[in-house]
Parts: structure tokens; sequence; C-alpha cells
């Protein structure tokens, strides 16, 4: 009776023991786990070398360098209704031996419009001049024989540079006819001249003949632009559309004319489909030209007016125009795709960035990116940090910018300065000695900047009542990319998944900014859940569906109920 006794007594010592050792343990858990060292040094599957190598060259589409649009002269007359320049210059100009007939000026139309390239360094935009062709003829008379004569013929309209001569109608051998210049003040005054000797022989003691003077006139253009005059504007959507505003100018004039001649201009205006709310304004000599003395149809501002072209002739206008921007082979959740090049933080970014929609002969300046995941202190370099796979400046500044308040009251809340992390580039640095980032209709460049990832992604698994659990794992996600050494959306080299340890912490060390998900298994390699986590947040606690069941705890449990099954049992039986 005392043995079975004795043996109970043994049977509720037990169970009071597993009593006091689950209450322990679970105390232990809930304590101590925030707290403890990590167990996992994450390193990358393979470091290996750049990655920019081996990898295929990214095509890119460079447009032609389309026109601003073309100037053409369509009519040329002189001044004053004269039917001839009076002063023309004829040598010699009159004798007893020799004199001349002038003839109407004839004028052969616009050999070549003026036209210039699209405006995009700083000394752009690169012009061309109106070149037109003027005919002069001129019969000589003589009335003794002129055997070893020459004539000279200076034409008023300078600069004039001789494209051909016809003697009676035939055209002449280069040969036989010579073009000279003279300085007057600054300015070169060109003359044509024939040597007639051998023509005529002794018999001829008087007679005529023609000579037609066909030549070039350069009509100069003085200023041709257009400029982007938007604020900059930022990307907030990998598609999207922006209205830029433009001032268009063409000045031209020729002040250096010896005399008044007037013509009808033609201008053809680029991109005009494309364009819109368009305000002309047109000035001869500072005087504003009335509406009805041109008209535009389609891309061609035609005038019905002549203008004095030894006066200054300008046209301003202003417009507004659409682009579409899009950023191209983005990884969902960044504006880029990320690369880990050296080390294991030495990271960077590549940005590729096209012009879908909009007009081929302008190009684009004032826009740029606003990246709120990369901070300007990561840098690598500061802001030489960026380069183009176009070659064009890329300097990238600080997104920290106050309101604008330069004075403020500290217990005012209302004008306290407010602060930006991130990095901004692309948009048109106000820097004199740099040229403004540009890009043009279908080109493609690639942005690429180098920075240091110091962030490191804590996350702790727990059950659902907060008990962490060790062994689970846990694979990370940008987007629907696997994160590793490479993210982008073709070829990934992720890292592989990580079990919780005892604390049930998963460490990733040096990663980038980005909100990431995470896929949770179990240690049968099941999938059970995902969650949203971040690097910015110290820990990321995920309190999971997990069911709470501690395996120590139910052996002990189950083992408490056997003993206590059995010490009843013996109880009844000795009782």
């Amino acid at each position: 009776m005392v043995k079975l006794r004795s043996f109970s007594w043994l049977i509720v010592g037990l169970f009071l023991f597993s009593i006091v050792f689950q209450s322990n343990y679970d105390g232990q858990i809930q304590t101590n786990f925030q707290n403890s060292p990590d167990s996992f040094q994450l390193k990358p599957i393979s470091l290996g070398g750049d990655l920019d190598e081996g990898r295929p060259s990214h095509a890119i589409k460079n447009s032609s360098l389309n026109s601003l649009g073309e100037i053409e002269i369509t009519h040329f007359y002189f001044a004053d209704d004269v039917e001839f320049p009076s002063d023309d210059h004829f040598f010699p100009s009159s004798s007893n031996i020799i004199n001349f007939t002038h003839h109407i000026p004839e004028f052969l139309g616009t050999i070549e419009n003026a036209s210039a390239e699209r405006a995009i360094q700083r000394q752009d935009p690169r012009s061309t001049n109106i070149k037109i062709q003027i005919s002069e003829s001129v019969i000589w008379n003589y009335n003794e024989s002129v055997k070893n004569y020459i004539v000279g013929f200076t034409p008023v309209l300078q600069k004039a540079f001789l494209e051909k001569m016809y003697f009676n109608g035939t055209e002449l051998d280069p040969s036989e006819y010579i073009e000279n210049s003279t300085i007057d003040g600054d300015n070169k005054i060109y003359s044509f001249y024939y040597d007639f000797e051998e023509v005529f022989d002794s018999s001829n003691s008087t007679g005529e003949f023609n000579l037609t003077y066909v030549y070039n006139m350069i009509f100069p253009i003085k200023e041709w632009s257009v400029t982007n005059i938007e604020p900059n504007q930022f990307i907030s959507e990998n598609n999207q559309t922006f209205t830029q505003q433009f001032t268009y100018n063409v000045t031209l004039g020729d002040e250096s004319s010896r005399i008044d001649s007037l013509a009808r201009l033609r201008i053809y205006l680029p991109n005009h489909q494309d364009i819109f709310e368009s305000n002309l304004d047109i000035y001869n000599n500072n005087i504003t030209l009335p509406s009805n003395q041109y008209a535009i149809t389609d891309n061609i501002l035609t005038f019905t007016n002549a203008t004095y072209l030894n006066e200054t002739f300008s046209l301003d206008m202003t417009f507004k125009t659409n682009f579409t921007v899009e950023l191209l082979e983005i990884v969902d959740g960044l504006w880029c795709e990320d690369r880990l090049i050296e080390g294991l933080n030495i990271r960077e970014r590549d940005y590729k960035i096209t012009i879908t929609e909009g007009p081929a002969d302008l190009i684009l300046e004032n826009i740029g990116i606003n990246d709120t995941e990369l901070y300007f202190d990561q840098l690598y370099n500061g802001g030489e940090s960026g380069r183009g796979a176009l070659d064009r400046y890329v300097y990238i500044e600080n997104m920290n910018k106050s309101t604008g308040e330069e004075f403020f009251d500290p217990n005012d809340t209302t004008t306290l300065p407010e602060y930006v992390d991130g990095i901004s580039f692309l948009h048109s640095v106000n820097i004199s000695i740099i040229e403004p980032y540009w890009l043009a209709k279908n080109e493609i460049d690639i942005i690429t900047i180098k920075y240091f990832a110091v962030h490191n992604l804590s996350i702790i698994i727990m059950d659902r009542i907060s008990t962490p659990l060790e062994g689970y794992s846990v694979k990370l996600f940008i987007g629907n990319s696997s994160y590793g050494t490479s993210i982008n959306n073709f070829i990934n080299m992720p890292f592989p998944m990580i079990s919780s340890d005892g604390n049930g912490e998963v460490v990733f060390r040096s990663v980038p900014i980005a909100n990431y998900t995470i896929k949770i298994y179990n240690k049968n390699d099941d999938y059970l859940e995902n969650a949203t986590v971040t690097p910015l947040e110290e820990k990321n606690y995920i309190v999971t569906s997990i069911p709470h069941y501690p395996v120590t705890i139910l052996v002990f449990t189950a083992i408490s109920a056997a003993l206590i099954s059995i010490g009843f049992i013996i109880f009844k039986k000795n009782s």
C-alpha cells in the first residue's frame, strides 16, 4: 500500500515539473528572441565579374538631324519700281571705243533654301543661307577694232558669285572669263570680267555683242533657333505624356545691300502637325506685320506682301507640343534594373528611357526623374555618379530641397522646411558650363547610376500568437522578380532561400531601398504565405497564420497527460 502511494506522488511530481518547464520555456522565448545575436551571415551565391561584360549591347536608335524648317524667296524685286539697278558698275563706263546697254535683271529663283539643323548645343543651330540666282544682260557696243579689250561688270547685289556667262546666247568656257574681288570697307565686292581678244578680226570696225551674267547671291540668316522654355517636369509613371512649350525665332536681313530690294518669303515651319496653341509675331524693321499680309497653310507660312531685304525681318512664335516618354524594361517595384558589380554592396542601376511619340525635329530638355529609393549620400561619386549610353552629360542632384522659406520660426510647424530623400537627374541643370541633358524621338538612352547599398533587411517570422518560428525559409522578391545579384525582367541571379534562426530572424544584407515581397515556406519547403517588407524598418515583424504548436510543449503535455491518466488509474485501483 505504501509503495503504491509513493509511486502516485512520483507521477504527480512529474506532472507539476512539466507544467513549470512549459511556463519557463514560453517565457524564455517571448523575452529573449529580439536580443539574440545573428546566427547567419548572408553571402551571395557568386559575385563574379563586372556584369556589363558579356551582356548583349543595347540597340540605340539615333534619329537623323532633321531640319527646323526652310526659308525660300519666291519673288524678288528692286525697290521703287526701278527696272534695273543704276548702281551697277561697268568697265569701261563709257568711251569712244565701247559703251553698253543694260537689260532688266531677271530673278531666276531660289536655288537653295535656307535650312537649319535641329538646335542641340549652345552654339547651334547650324544654319545655311538663302541662295538666289540672278541673270543680268549687257549689250556692249564698239565703234573700232577692240581686239585687245576687256569689259567688266560689278553687280550691285552682293555677295554675288558668278555661276556662268553667255556670249550672244552661247555659254562660255570658264577659261574665257574671270571673277575677281576687291575690298570695300569690311566687305568683299565681286566683279566679272570678259576678255574678247581674238574674237573679232581686223575687218570688224563696229558692232555689238551680248554678255549675260548668271550669278548667285547669298542672303544671310542672322539667327535661327528653337528653344524649350517649359519648366522642369518629372516622370511619375513609366509611360507618361508631357506638354512642353517652345519658342521659334528666325531673323534675317541684308543690311550691307547697296540697293533697296524686296522679296516675298515662304517659310516651311517644322512639325506643324504636332504643335498647338501657336502664337505668331512677325516684325519688319521692328514694325508688326498685320495678319492679312501672311497666311499659314499646313506647315507653310506664305507672305502676300514683299519685304525689304536690307532691313531686319524677324519671326517669333511660341507653341506647345506633346512628348510621350517611356521607361523601358522596368522591374515591377523599381524604375530600373539593378545589379551588384563589386564587393558585397556596390551596385548599379540602369534607367532605360525613350521618347515614343512627339515631334521628330524638336528635342526634349526639361524632363527629369526623381527616385526616392536612392539617397544622394549613397552615390559612389556624388553628382558625377551617373553616365548615359548616348554620351550626354548626366548630373545627379539631391532631392533634399526646402519649401523656399529662408527664415522660419522653429516653433511654427507650418514654416518648417520640408525634405524629400532621394535623387533627381536628367533635368536641365542650371550650371552654365554644363550642357543640359536632351533626348530626341525614338532615341533610347540608358542612364547608369553607381551607388552603395547600405541597408539591411531584417525579418522576424512568427506564428499567430507572435511566437518566433525557427527553421522556416524565406524567399525574397522585388515585384515579380527574384532578388539577387541582378534584378531585371530577363536574366535573374537570385539569392537562395534563408532559414530563420532560433529567434525567428532572417537577414538580407546590403539591399537597395524598395518594397520587397517575401514568400514563407515551412520545413518541408511547402509554400505557406507572403508578406511585404522594407529595409527602412529596423525589423519587420511578420505575424503569420501558422498555428502555435511548439514540439517540446506538445511532448511534455502528452507525457504529462499519460502520467496523469496512469496515476489516476492506479489511484482508483488502490482506493
